[in-house]
């Protein structure tokens, strides 16, 4: 009877049984794609069940943050390979080569290296931004940054804002250090505090001042009122094109970055990868997170992400297919994606992000001249570093 009554028990509660999988992303816009993903998992692996949570690109950041001062955290998280950069606070775990898919392009897998090991599975590539244009109101778009300046004032009498920009991300403003001949960082060194970042900040600065931009400009901005006609040129994420073409259609133009005293624009570029923070991977849940790493690096994955995130995928069978057939917006995305600045993963990186907002915002609203306030970004992501370099035992 005893045994009658255990087998009742297992057969009543099979949760017992089953191995429970969190996920984190901030892809929120395509939720439904990892709902799917999640549910063909979950219906191919019976004995796992996984669950996945969409945030804000900062909520996850932060939650990321947090929970590594908790015991308990996410069993996986989607991120940019240079939020490794965490990685003493997060402990990401080392992932054996032998588990990433052999058609991964090699240059792509030496930016999930931190501490000397693979710390991420690169998923896609791709989150480079965009100079996006409305043909219904542009014919020929611009090919250099004066051009776009001395046509404000026909925008600006219509009514129209000649560029959408997110004005107070440094994702948007780092591309400017680079078109005077800068990067933030070198290695693991901080370069903020140089003539290049300067004469960015001070550029930056005077778009805003003539309004060319809006310095109040948001994720709304590169997004719906720039489908609205409200801005004439956008610069967006390349993640964003599916749902400009969505709103857009054919009146969607894309170019490259307009040249800035005859240098290239470059955006950032980086990779999305998969992470196990607390070790995880190397944990209790180990053969049920390999299942997972296994089946989301599946050529039909790569193709599925393209098609509904249009992000490029790091399997070179795929990605060379795709290439193949690509039409005239892809090709011109790839080739702006070619042309962009990688972003390493490092502590320097990561304290960019977190170190230079306020040095910005002081000189934005005219509280430091922009060599002081150069000093001031150096000073402050220097000091962000830091804390990232810290161990925690």
């Amino acid at each position: 009877m005893k045994k009658i009554l255990i087998l009742l028990l297992f057969i009543t509660f099979p949760s017992w049984s089953i191995t429970q999988l969190s996920l984190w992303h901030s892809w929120k816009e395509n939720q439904a794609l990892w709902l799917k993903i999640a549910q063909e998992f979950n219906n191919s692996h019976p004995n796992i069940k996984l669950k996945v949570s969409a945030f804000d690109h900062e909520e996850m950041k932060l939650a990321i943050i947090k929970s590594g001062f908790k015991l308990k955290s996410t069993d996986m998280v989607v991120m940019p390979s240079d939020w490794l950069g965490y990685q003493n606070l997060m402990q990401f775990s080392a992932i054996p080569k032998e588990v990433i898919n052999k058609n991964v392009n090699a240059n792509i897998l030496k930016q999930s290296y931190f501490y000397g090991k693979i710390r991420g599975i690169p998923l896609f590539q791709g989150n480079h931004l965009l100079f996006m244009y409305n043909k219904s109101l542009v014919k020929t778009p611009v090919i250099s940054w004066q051009e776009l300046i001395d046509q404000k004032e026909f925008w600006l009498k219509q009514k129209i804002t000649p560029l959408a920009i997110n004005y107070n991300e440094m994702y948007w403003f780092l591309p400017f250090i680079s078109a005077f001949g800068g990067f933030p960082v070198h290695g693991d060194k901080i370069t903020l505090n140089t003539p290049e970042t300067i004469k960015a900040l001070q550029f930056y600065k005077y778009l805003a001042d003539i309004s060319v931009v809006n310095k109040q400009c948001n994720y709304q901005c590169v997004s719906t009122d720039f489908y609205q006609g409200k801005f004439a040129y956008s610069m967006a994420g390349a993640w964003a094109y599916k749902a400009a073409k969505n709103a857009l259609g054919d009146k969607l133009g894309i170019a490259l970055f307009p040249k800035l005293k005859q240098h290239d624009f470059k955006p950032l570029r980086g990779n999305l990868i998969l992470a196990f923070p607390k070790n995880k991977f190397n944990g209790l849940k180990h053969d049920a997170l390999l299942k997972f790493s296994r089946f989301i690096q599946q050529q039909k994955y790569q193709q599925i992400m393209f098609e509904q995130g249009t992000v490029f995928p790091v399997n070179d069978t795929v990605m060379n297919n795709i290439l193949t057939h690509a039409n005239s917006d892809l090709k011109l995305s790839f080739k702006q994606f070619n042309q962009s600045d990688n972003m390493p993963a490092s502590t320097s990186i990561t304290a960019i992000w977190n170190g230079m907002g306020k040095g910005f915002s002081l000189y934005m609203h005219d509280q430091l001249n922009a060599a002081d306030a150069v000093k001031y970004m150096q000073r402050s992501v220097e000091h962000q570093q830091e804390l990232l370099d810290r161990k925690f035992d």
